[in-house]
């Protein structure tokens, strides 16, 4: 299994990128991975329960319809998948050869919490959101969305889903204020 060494973009080669770039559109099947590698993986990972609908999910719906995005999703597709976590306009860095800020960048080791991995990053069309957000919604055990931040584009999303959501602060909030990691855990918890 591929993970990513560092979150800072400089410290870099030139064959790590090469792997991202590889693996950002890959899925694989956890074997019995850890909490912290399985986030830095940058592609899907699937479970035994779900991995026909998650290869389902990345054949018909990732594969033509998101893998020239900048900032395709990622994360868990696995039986416990429960929270969706959704932001809007992932940083982007001059340093970047290919992937958003979401994965590597100053707010990423906040998003590395303990708590469960659970992570789903969206950059879409409210359309192109809508039908994922469908299938994933028919396919998993999806508890609740967690909003990234306070965008308005997030009311289209709240008016058309009957499902429980929160609204908690965005990473870069906590990097711009210099709070710690820790104080961006207890506000995940907060908001799941």
């Amino acid at each position: 299994m591929y993970v990513i060494s560092t979150y800072t973009l400089a410290k870099l080669s030139d064959i790590e990128w090469k792997n991202i770039l590889k693996y950002k559109y890959s899925l694989i099947k956890d074997k019995g991975y850890s909490i912290e590698n399985k986030i830095k993986y940058p592609g899907f990972i699937s479970d035994d329960n779900k991995f026909d609908a998650a290869v389902q999910y990345v054949n018909e719906l990732y594969i033509p319809r998101f893998k020239n995005m900048f900032t395709p999703p990622r994360g868990n597709l696995s039986s416990t998948l429960s929270y969706i976590f959704i932001g809007f306009a992932p940083g982007y860095s001059q340093l970047s050869k290919g992937e958003p800020n979401w994965l590597l960048g100053p707010s990423s080791p906040f998003k590395d919490n303990k708590i469960e991995y659970t992570n789903e990053y969206f950059n879409k069309s409210i359309d192109d959101l809508k039908i994922e957000l469908s299938y994933l919604f028919s396919n998993f055990n999806i508890k609740k969305i967690i909003f990234l931040g306070h965008y308005i584009q997030f009311n289209d999303i709240i008016n058309m889903l009957y499902v429980e959501y929160s609204i908690i602060k965005h990473p870069s909030y906590f990097v711009r204020k210099g709070l710690t990691h820790k104080e961006y855990t207890k506000e995940i918890n907060g908001g799941l």
